[in-house]
């Protein structure tokens, strides 16, 4: 079915009514000039296909109509009717792949949004502090963790080469050895996976592991390294408290431990008046008790860590 008319306003309203899949259009319309009419007529008719006929003989400007959206063109001086028809259905079919590789990038375009936010998502909700390089060893991964646990901004790193960052953070790290390895990783001289216990003191002492990574990239020249930092201060703090309470009850054990020992032996070995070995076992009973009391604490300790110890619920006196 053909539809022809004499100017681009009567085409445009002839495309609001109804859907063509070919638009054969002449650039010299008497109400239109120039490549400004393939731009209507596609903002009106997206799906259709169109071939331009002009008689200037032009290539650059026939290009021009090409990027502008037309899906080809030909010139009236060379027109036949074969022409015509061949053109028309390629402009058809060319048409269909530009809509179908359209709806392709539309879609890739989504699946790597989508991804890209359920990664960022991921990134953003991890504890544990994530930094990426990439194979020149900038700085192309940082999330909000490893911004906590350095004290350091993403905006102010990444981009930046990783051993300029180091070079930066260097007088802040307590270990020059620390330092040390760090260069060597980032120069790919220790073989990965590896970890690397770093503390740094400014603006506030933490301590960290750091668990490098590499993550391959499909060539064997080519690939990216990670760091996955976990602050670890309080446990630390956590196992140096953990240690002082066990020195301390070792020695609060020997105290009485010795006093027992000490006075069981006597009781033993020697005849005491009554009143002595009465006074001397009621000193071991309390130091006794003492024991008791300490190994309780130990227990608790151990049902902490077990998870088992339970709060022992009863009724008290509000007043009292």
């Amino acid at each position: 079915n053909l539809m022809h008319v004499q100017r681009l306003s009567q085409a445009l309203e002839r495309l609001r009514e109804g859907s063509y899949d070919v638009i054969l259009m002449d650039l010299g319309l008497p109400d239109s000039h120039g490549l400004n009419a393939i731009t209507q007529a596609r903002e009106q008719a997206p799906g259709a296909a169109i071939v331009v006929l002009t008689g200037l003989e032009d290539e650059a400007f026939a290009l021009e109509a090409l990027r502008q959206g037309a899906q080809d063109y030909l010139s009236k001086t060379q027109i036949n009717s074969h022409m015509l028809i061949r053109s028309m259905r390629y402009a058809m079919e060319r048409k269909r792949g530009e809509e179908q590789i359209r709806r392709l990038n539309e879609e890739l375009e989504q699946r790597v949004f989508q991804r890209t936010t359920e990664l960022e998502a991921i990134q953003s909700s991890m504890t544990e502090g994530l930094v990426a390089l990439n194979s020149q060893g900038q700085i192309v991964t940082f999330n909000q963790a490893a911004a906590n646990i350095t004290g350091l901004k993403a905006e102010k790193v990444l981009g930046n080469l990783a051993e300029v960052v180091l070079g930066e953070i260097a007088p802040d790290i307590e270990s020059p050895e620390t330092v040390e390895t760090l260069t060597r990783i980032l120069k790919g001289a220790v073989e990965l996976p590896t970890n690397v216990e770093v503390t740094l003191l400014n603006p506030r002492k933490r301590e960290m592991v750091a668990t490098v990574f590499p993550i391959p990239l499909g060539l064997p020249s080519q690939r990216m390294v990670g760091f996955l930092l976990r602050d670890v201060s309080q446990e630390r703090e956590l196992e140096r408290r953990r240690d002082a309470f066990v020195s301390v009850a070792s020695h609060e054990l020997r105290t009485p431990l010795t006093t027992v020992m000490g006075f069981s032996e006597l009781l033993l070995r020697r005849k005491v008046p009554e009143a002595t070995r009465q006074e001397w076992l009621e000193l071991i009973h309390r130091e006794s008790q003492k024991i008791t009391a300490i190994v309780d604490d130990l227990l608790n300790v151990s049902r902490i860590q077990a998870g088992t110890l339970k709060a022992s619920m009863e009724s008290v006196s509000l007043r009292e």
